[in-house]
């Protein structure tokens, strides 16, 4: 056998074997495409049988050259050979265009579904604005009936939590917590820890000087009024991942590290973390406001009575994540440092 013909054969067989293997591979593209494919087209299914046919037959006619030359090769039948490969070609111009075309019209569905999806997260985006405005809303009904403050003293709670968030992010304890989804849904519902005080009648809310035993047990109930306004919610809004995170705060807020809190009396660890949080957060606001009491206290007393609170009152790593950032917290409560953070 001449050696221009052993050449061939070897070029011939090489074909066939990357045919074979382009064959597979497009037979797996598509397998992993059946979930969706035929939902979105159902032509589609119909395009890859028939490219597959041709596919087949190209892959047989090259098996055919291969062993037509491989037994007599004339110059009597070179014509039939060359008639073969042609016919090969135009087998394989054919299955190029019809796989272009299965391309084209995926690519016309991955557009529409690029459409879709860009479409969902704006409505989403308007949604979440919603939320917003009414956890905002129902927060300043809060403000108004209890602490006669603007509107700004909502969004400082809001920068003191997640100032307060990113540095517990640093402590390894709190890692596996503090997912970026966490944060953001307890930065968005820290206006509402207060919310069941719209239940507490103005006498109690509003009286100067200390509660007695009977209107301080009915002011505990806000805790509980709060949780229930909030599962209402719940059942009316069906799945929501941040209300769990809105009633923990609601519901704990008042509890104490070394458990002498309420409405339940937790310990420790078992209060939750939002309500640990939100608690340092409200005797710092308190002790640093007017409206608790007639002088506000200055800031290294405010830092004493933290540090003492410290495994009493509150959770020993926030009042330590509290320290590290102090000067934060006492910028944040000026309202000229606002709109810096």
């Amino acid at each position: 056998m001449e050696h221009n013909i052993i050449f061939t054969l070897i070029l011939i067989l090489l074909g066939i074997i990357l045919l074979f293997i382009c064959n597979l591979i497009s037979h797996s593209i598509i397998r992993k495409s059946e979930w969706f494919l035929p939902k979105t087209d159902s032509k589609l299914p119909i395009y890859y049988k028939f490219y597959q046919l041709l596919m087949v037959l190209l892959l047989a006619g090259y098996v055919f050259v291969f062993c037509f030359i491989l037994k007599n090769v004339t110059t009597n039948n070179i014509i039939f050979l060359g008639i073969a490969l042609f016919v090969g070609t135009s087998l394989a111009l054919l299955g190029l265009i019809i796989y272009s075309n299965i391309i084209s019209r995926c690519n016309k569905k991955y557009d529409l579904l690029i459409e879709k999806y860009n479409k969902l997260v704006i409505k989403n985006k308007q949604f979440y604005k919603i939320e917003d405005s009414l956890i905002f809303m129902l927060a300043h009904l809060v403000q108004v009936k209890d602490y006669h403050n603007e509107d700004k003293h909502i969004i400082k709670n809001i920068f003191y939590v997640k100032k307060l968030l990113e540095e517990l992010s640093k402590n390894p304890k709190f890692l596996s917590i503090l997912s970026d989804d966490y944060i953001a849904d307890l930065i968005r519902t820290t206006p509402l820890f207060d919310i069941g005080k719209l239940l507490i009648s103005d006498s109690i809310l509003k009286k100067e000087g200390k509660l007695s035993a009977s209107e301080f047990k009915k002011m505990q109930m806000h805790c509980q009024y709060g949780v229930d306004f909030l599962n209402k919610c719940k059942e009316h809004l069906g799945f929501n991942p941040f209300m769990p995170i809105a009633i923990q705060l609601t519901y704990s807020h008042h509890e104490r590290w070394d458990g002498d809190g309420y409405p339940c009396g937790l310990k420790g660890e078992e209060i939750p973390l939002p309500a640990r949080i939100i608690s340092l957060i409200h005797v710092f606001d308190a002790l640093r406001s007017e409206r608790s009491y007639k002088a506000a206290f200055d800031k290294d007393k405010i830092i004493k009575i933290i540090c003492e609170e410290r495994g009493k009152h509150f959770d020993p790593d926030i009042v330590d994540a509290f320290l590290a950032i102090k000067d934060v917290f006492f910028e944040i409560h000026k309202d000229a440092s606002i709109n810096k953070k």
